[in-house]
C-alpha cells in the first residue's frame, strides 16, 4: 500500500476553482489558469522552454491563459487526472504527486508560484 496521498473528493467550486480533498484530509484549492499554465504535457513543456529562452519581465499574460475555465476532468488510471479546459486543451496528465506538489496553501509552502491570499469567497 502506498503512503502517497490520493484524491478522495474533487469538487468544482466554480468553473475557475477546483477543490481536492486528499485521503490524508489535506485540502488543496487550484485555479484553472494556474492548472493550465502548469500543464505537464509535452507541447506545453516545449512551449515553456521556448518562452524561458526569451524571458521578458514586462511580458503580458498570454490571452490563452486569461479566463481559463475547467470544463471537466477524468481519472487516468490510479495515478493521475486529465483536465479539460476551455479553449480545447486536454492533453496534460496531472499525476497525483504533481498536483500535490503544486498545491499553493501555506502548509505546502510551494516556492515560485503565485500564493493564494485571503479567504476564498464563493458565489451566492
Amino acid at each position: 500500500m502506498s503512503d502517497k496521498p490520493k484524491p478522495q473528493k474533487l469538487e468544482l467550486i466554480s468553473d475557475e476553482v477546483l477543490s481536492i480533498v486528499w485521503d490524508d484530509d489535506h485540502q488543496s484549492i487550484y485555479f484553472a489558469k494556474d492548472l493550465r499554465k502548469n500543464c505537464p504535457c509535452a507541447q506545453c513543456e516545449k512551449d515553456k522552454k521556448a518562452e524561458q529562452a526569451k524571458e521578458n519581465p514586462l511580458r503580458v499574460i498570454p490571452v490563452a491563459l486569461r479566463n481559463v475555465k475547467i470544463k471537466g476532468w477524468q481519472h487516468t488510471g490510479r495515478y493521475a487526472i486529465k483536465f479539460f479546459f476551455s479553449g480545447g486543451h486536454r492533453t496534460g496528465i496531472y499525476t497525483y504527486d504533481y498536483l500535490r506538489g503544486i498545491c499553493q496553501c501555506d502548509e505546502c509552502d510551494v516556492v515560485g508560484t503565485v500564493r493564494i491570499q485571503g479567504p476564498l469567497i464563493t458565489g451566492s
